[in-house]
């Protein structure tokens, strides 16, 4: 081949060349380029290229390429580097220049040879590589400090992870927004912010992501939002803010967190300085990023609840021994009542009509009364037993509570009170509605600690469903409307709509348990009725108990008639109380009954194997032997013996215990003598 055919394929193998290639002399000098190279570089003509000297031109210099070039030309040398490059359509590039040096015919260097390669993308692989591999590691590192972190600390430990990866990443803004109780997706509660970036409340105002149908439904869905370019997002509108606003927001990606299945909060990223668009390999780090706040979110909940269960185990440990101590107090207390009440109608009985003294005694009587009766309402909240609803007037049941309350609050209070005097007839427990009252009435009381007043009315309302515009109960009927209101200090709107909430209180810590209001709703709940509560901050509160009217008659139960004697037959008396002792033999000598007394259950079984008796009269709460244990341990002897059981204590546990044992009949102390007397009359098969 030719000399000249030869240099003329040279030409076209290297025009052809996927890389860019050029030759320089001695001095540096470009002596030839190809066609790639002109089109790398963006130069407008060859001889323009040309003129450019390798070891002499400024950007060469300062990316170091003149240095390798001359290194080449100097020693022999190859040498490769990067030179960043703007390219003719204004693209910032990376090439890499490689050289090798031209032997000329007498052995020394005459030149050097270059290869121009395009490594942008390489380049670009290689940062985001590194990038996705360091973002890995601060995700490993953040999920193995949640992994360490209290209950207690999650919230900070949340705020230094979006802190960390808002850094690393370079957004503006990393926040997350929680799910209000609500429902509504408004509640900022994380975030981390670049300098001189405000807060994204600033650019949300009073609005969500409720506010933006499409992005709220793909959450819903479990699907990631991913939004570039806010501003042609049609979705967006809404948060189109003003250019010169600093948190003016461009691009947005949010991602769902799930919490028990549900979409609880949503992990978001903001771009206020320039629109940015995420990779599907970034999107993927940061759903790693969300689940890590997910999780974490997630054992705060979990946390929260066993707290609450802890909370809601104590206030019930606290509950049933205080119903434990009322149920061993009530023994003892009614023992004093029976000996007050009995000894009373004993001196009432003896004393001629006209006495001085029978007014006072019966004072004292009805005294003792009330007091059995307030610790017959105390021992409620000990018995276990399920209510039983029944027709029952709740008037006096209201008037009752009063009395109560009005000993218990100062007498910086003042009473309002409207009682119809016609009954109104519900179905219900007496005792809770005793504990419903009780409940509101003290709350309210306590809501003036400097005084006040508090009113309550009791009305029936028939209300037609065109009459029930802002009236609560959801059936129209005819319902007793018990309004309870005070002058306090009111609620405000979030107070109001959670202060039936179980455990939620406004007291101090130690001051109240959260249940009164609670137990309060479940009652009026249960019992087919509603409650409502209207209050504002300075203007009081003003509670509604709506609960549906009975056409049932209630029970009124049998009425007493007078004491009935007896005819001579023979009773054991047994009772560890001295007290009681000496009322049951004067009383029931004085009904004409023959009376051996016992002290305890061992007495009463030696008596009962030595002599014979018509009735026992036996105490259920004894030292050694409880009553229940000397029926079951006397039924062998005496299988026909009538036992009456007298006890201060009287729930279901013990009314089963006692008909399994035996027992014919139970009389809840302290109790009259005429009780006694028509019981006995009914054991021994008088009536």
């Amino acid at each position: 081949m030719k000399p000249l055919e030869s240099e003329a394929l040279y030409r076209r193998l290297i025009d052809h060349a996927p890389l860019g290639v050029l030759s320089a002399d001695r001095e540096g000098q470009i002596q030839t380029v190809n066609h790639r190279l002109l089109e790398m570089l963006g130069s407008p003509s060859e001889e323009e290229t040309r003129a450019i000297n390798l070891l002499t031109f400024p950007p060469l210099i300062e990316a170091g390429i003149a240095s390798l070039a001359r290194q080449c030309l100097e020693t022999g040398e190859d040498g490769v580097g990067d030179l960043p490059y703007v390219s003719k359509w204004g693209k910032r590039v990376q090439y890499r220049f490689r050289f090798a040096a031209l032997p000329g015919p007498d052995g020394e260097i005459a030149g050097l040879h270059g290869l121009v390669e395009d490594v942008t993308e390489q380049r670009r692989a290689e940062a985001e590589l590194r990038w996705r591999s360091e973002f890995e590691r601060l995700l490993i590192s953040l999920a193995t400090d949640f992994l360490h972190l209290p209950a207690p600390q999650i919230d900070d430990g949340i705020d230094r992870a979006l802190a960390a990866v808002r850094e690393f990443t370079g957004d503006d803004i990393c926040y997350v927004i929680e799910r209000s109780d609500d429902g509504s997706l408004r509640q900022l509660t994380h975030e981390a912010l670049a300098p001189e970036t405000s807060s994204l409340e600033d650019a949300l105002g009073s609005r969500g992501f409720d506010d933006l149908p499409e992005a709220a439904n793909a959450f819903e869905r479990g699907e990631i939002v991913h939004v570039p370019d806010v501003a042609s997002n049609s979705d967006f509108d809404a948060y189109r803010l003003h250019s010169s606003h600093r948190t003016a927001i461009r691009s947005i990606v949010g991602l769902p967190l799930l919490l028990e299945g549900k979409l609880g909060a949503v992990l978001g990223f903001a771009s206020v300085r320039e629109r940015k668009r995420w990779s599907s390999d970034s999107i993927a780090l940061l759903r790693v990023l969300g689940e890590i706040i997910e999780n974490a979110l997630g054992r705060r909940r979990h946390e929260a609840e066993r707290e609450a269960l802890q909370t809601q185990l104590r206030q019930a440990q606290k509950l049933e021994a205080v119903g434990t101590l009322a149920g061993g107090i009530a023994h003892d207390f009614n023992n004093l009542l029976a000996a007050i009440i009995g000894h009373t109608e004993l001196a009432l009985l003896r004393l001629p009509e006209g006495s001085e003294l029978r007014p006072d005694l019966a004072e004292v009587q009805r005294a003792g009364e009330r007091a059995r009766q307030l610790v017959d309402r105390i021992l409620t909240f000990s018995r276990r037993e399920e209510r039983q609803p029944r027709p029952i007037d709740i008037v006096p049941l209201v008037g009752e509570v009063l009395d109560l309350i009005r000993a218990a609050l100062p007498s910086t209070i003042e009473f309002d009170v409207a009682l119809p005097n016609l009954p109104i007839i519900v179905r219900a427990d007496p005792t809770e509605i005793h504990q419903m009252v009780m409940n509101i009435a003290t709350n309210a009381g306590q809501a003036m600690p400097e005084g006040g007043v508090l009113g309550l009315s009791l009305e029936v309302v028939d209300l037609a469903m065109e009459e029930r515009v802002g009236r609560l109960p959801r059936r129209a009927g005819c319902y007793a409307d018990l309004c309870i209101r005070d002058t306090g200090a009111g609620l405000d709107s979030e107070t109001a709509q959670r202060i039936f909430d179980p455990y939620f209180t406004t007291k101090e810590v130690g001051q109240g348990t959260g249940l009164g209001l609670s137990i309060v709703h479940g009652i009026v709940s249960a019992l087919g009725g509603e409650v409502r509560v209207e209050s504002k901050l300075g203007q009081g509160a003003e509670f509604h108990v709506y609960l549906p009217v009975s056409t049932e008659t209630p029970d009124m139960g049998s009425v007493p008639t007078g004491i009935v004697a007896g005819s001579g037959e023979r009773i054991l008396f047994v009772d560890d109380e001295p007290a009681i002792q000496r009322w049951g033999l004067r009383a029931l000598e004085g009904l004409g009954y023959h009376v051996r007394v016992c002290g305890d259950g061992e007495e009463a079984l030696e008596c009962l194997r030595a002599e014979t008796f018509d009735v026992v009269v036996t105490d259920q709460t004894m030292p050694v032997r409880t009553g229940i244990e000397l029926v079951r341990e006397l039924r062998p002897l005496r299988p026909d013996l009538p036992v009456v059981l007298l006890t201060g204590l009287l729930d279901s546990d013990t009314v089963a215990e006692a008909e399994e044992a035996g027992v014919n009949e139970l009389l809840a102390k302290p109790l009259s003598l005429a009780d006694l007397a028509r019981t006995l009359h009914a054991v021994l098969g008088k009536e």
